[in-house]
């Protein structure tokens, strides 16, 4: 052999070790080699230096000065911080002008005074600034340092960071790492920039190809079923779903759909299309139907606008309201409930919208003509629910409503609605009937039924009789009173 074999294998001339695996083995090789005082166990690190001088303008300025005497000085602090000139144009191709500008590039040494010194003109690495703008975000106005001590200790850390994937690595880890410097160095408390993170998925979209022209633009693309080029004719190939990129041109112009639909029905199909950590597909579908929910809430609101205005909101015990009415006012809880924990602890907007989706489908049951006790009163109050749990995904919407319901104050001041736990109590369960595993019937009986009352009801539903049908019943189990599986 010409070297070690350091793949995975089956251990030889090892000893008690021989016929083991050599990676299983490894720990207790460990272990063996600190009894016996040869070796302990450590981690090596692969870290390099990081070289954080840039060629362009736009970035912090390196503080440093050449000295043909001296050396490279650091600029005195009093003459911090260096300013880049603002009267200096590009240069072709997006160079840098810093080193053709002499007022710029001239310096004196600071320390032996010499006057053909020159100050250094690249920029830093714009990780250097991205990894602890969070401290100075919490003194902006300091003008005597990096930021403010006492700011710092109070704001951070960061209670939610938010993010794409690809700052999972570089820039998190290079936050981590200035945040644990800084404390090292005695100027900040916390050792963590970041209490919670979320990483969230990227926007996709099918790649379109041309074999004369390469990928196209969606605008460049003619035709469904049978997609052209529309600067050649000739057939266009479907590729598979990809991120979004300026290179593959699959991509959405954002004006478009803020001409088209406005920029609170885009941020609402955005939430809704999939949850925050998962990638998101684009469908243009999809925002169609973002739109005609939202024009479905706003027909709503107008058809019982008159009704509703002049009263409030009803404040009542569930135990005043009966039907539909009292189906909707539990209805109500359920949602600011849900909603609220969707956002707060899950962040999850898309089944907040849904679960205000299925509040607007309780609401259109109400017979609008009805003379039913507290009608206009629990209508007042679904109203205003939906139009405050929409306000973070659709805020100009949710205003225009908002004023239009005779609220003086804009919805942004207006406090989260509450819930009530007495009205969340149904009276009774929905009983899901399976045969064999398979979905054959629903039934809905009073919450204080046991499992036998459960299992007798099943038993009698007429659309599962007939997939029984005589046949000898093994075992019925119910299952935490929602489902009842008949073995047969």
């Amino acid at each position: 052999m010409s070297e070690a074999y350091t793949e995975p294998g089956t251990m030889t001339n090892s000893g008690q070790f021989d016929g083991r695996a050599n990676v299983a083995a490894k720990d207790e090789i460990v272990a063996w080699l600190e009894e016996q005082g040869l070796g302990k166990k450590t981690v090596n690190f692969r870290l390099r230096d990081w070289g954080i001088s840039r060629q362009r303008y736009w970035g912090a300025p390196i503080p440093m000065i050449h000295c043909p005497d001296c050396g490279i000085v650091p600029v005195p602090e009093a003459d911090l911080p260096i300013v880049l000139p603002e009267d200096a144009n590009l240069l072709e191709g997006g160079k840098t002008p810093l080193p053709t500008l002499e007022y710029f590039k001239k310096a004196i040494c600071p320390r032996c005074g010499r006057e053909d010194a020159r100050r250094e003109t690249d920029t830093m690495d714009t990780f250097v600034e991205s990894s602890w703008y969070f401290e100075r975000y919490c003194s902006p106005h300091c003008e005597d340092g990096m930021f403010d001590r006492k700011a710092v200790d109070y704001w951070m850390p960061v209670d939610q960071y938010i993010g794409g994937v690809e700052h999972a690595i570089l820039h998190l880890l290079y936050s981590r790492y200035f945040t644990r410097v800084l404390k090292d160095l005695g100027l900040i408390n916390c050792k963590e920039p970041f209490s919670r993170l979320l990483t969230q998925g990227m926007v996709c979209k099918e790649t379109t190809k041309c074999p004369e022209h390469g990928f196209l633009f969606p605008d460049q693309v003619d035709g469904e079923t049978d997609p052209k080029c529309t600067l050649c004719g000739l057939p266009v190939e479907i590729g598979r779903v990809e991120k979004m990129s300026k290179s593959k041109k699959n991509v959405i112009d954002p004006n478009i759909l803020l001409d088209g639909y406005g920029a609170d029905t885009t941020r609402l199909f955005c939430l809704f299309a999939a949850p925050p950590e998962r990638d998101l597909e684009w469908s243009d579908q999809g925002v169609d139907g973002s739109f005609r929910f939202l024009n479905r809430v706003w027909r709503l609101i107008l058809d019982w606008q008159a009704r509703i205005e002049p009263v409030s909101p009803f404040d009542g015990a569930p135990d005043e309201l009966s039907g539909d009415l009292r189906d909707l006012y539990r209805k109500i809880s359920e949602t600011v409930k849900k909603v609220g924990a969707d956002i707060e602890d899950r962040f999850h907007f898309n089944t907040a919208i849904s679960a205000v989706m299925e509040l607007v489908n309780a609401m259109y049951g109400i017979d609008r003509d009805s003379e039913a006790d507290h009608i206009a009163e629990v209508m007042k109050q679904a109203t205003e629910a939906v139009v405050l749990l929409l306000a973070p995904m659709v805020p100009h919407f949710a205003e225009e409503i908002w004023s239009a319901l005779g609220h003086r104050e804009s919805v942004l001041l207006a406090p989260w609605p509450a819930y009530r736990e007495d009205a969340l109590v149904r009276d009774e369960m929905l009983i899901v009937v399976q045969v064999n595993g398979k979905l054959r019937g629903k039934f809905s009986i009073g919450t204080d039924a046991d499992d036998a009352a459960i299992k007798e009801q099943a038993l009698a539903d007429e659309k599962v009789r007939k997939f029984i049908d005589g046949k000898p019943i093994r075992k019925i189990i119910v299952v935490k009173k929602k489902l009842v599986n008949i073995v047969v």
